[in-house]
């Protein structure tokens, strides 16, 4: 969620009776700005470009980035306030890896042959190794946009009332180039 929209975060991580039951995973309440009680400057604009260099060693990528948001608070009287403001970030990451599976988990004996492991060679070295490996290259841009509206009326020093709706949409690119290497050697858990 934009920070540029959102004026608090609570976090509860236990339930308590005066709250709306969140489930086992806990509550998150985002307040989003109060017109009637805001002070700051009734508008705000803010950009510009950010470099995550989790990608700056993959060829032809590009680490920049960016983000903006503008926002518009008034308190129209002591009784009637509102707020609108949007928001969107571009972030890019990249980043190599190399990952094995297929470790042989053994079995039962077969053809006279202990369990567990296979045959590396062919001649009766066993071992426990992975039988396939992967290189992979992940190429990641997320984009983030977000929307904010506050209507706040207070119809007596005792009665106030919050309209307020904060949208959010979050989309991820993913490209990934990946080379397998698999059925390395006849140890598949034995397995030719």
């Amino acid at each position: 969620y934009p920070s540029e929209l959102v004026s608090a975060v609570q976090i509860y991580k236990t339930q308590s009776a005066d709250m709306v039951a969140g489930g086992i995973a806990g509550t998150v309440n985002l307040e989003t700005v109060s017109p009637l009680l805001y002070k700051g400057p009734q508008f705000n604009l803010r950009g510009g470009g950010i470099e995550y260099d989790g990608g700056r060693d993959i060829p032809d990528y590009g680490t920049l980035g960016n983000r903006f948001s503008g926002s518009w608070t008034r308190k129209v009287n002591d009784r009637l306030g509102f707020a609108v403001g949007l928001a969107h970030q571009q972030q890019k990451n990249a980043y190599p890896s190399l990952q094995a599976w297929g470790f042989n988990t053994g079995g039962q004996w077969q053809d006279n042959l202990p369990a567990g492991g296979g045959d590396l060679t062919g001649h009766g070295d066993f071992g426990y190794v992975p039988w396939g490996i992967q290189t992979e290259i992940k190429k990641l841009t997320t984009n983030r946009d977000a929307a904010l509206g506050v209507l706040e009326f207070k119809p007596s020093d005792t009665v106030t009332i919050k309209l307020d709706t904060l949208y959010t949409e979050y989309k991820i690119d993913e490209q990934q180039n990946q080379t397998w290497y698999q059925d390395i050697g006849s140890w598949d858990n034995g397995e030719a």
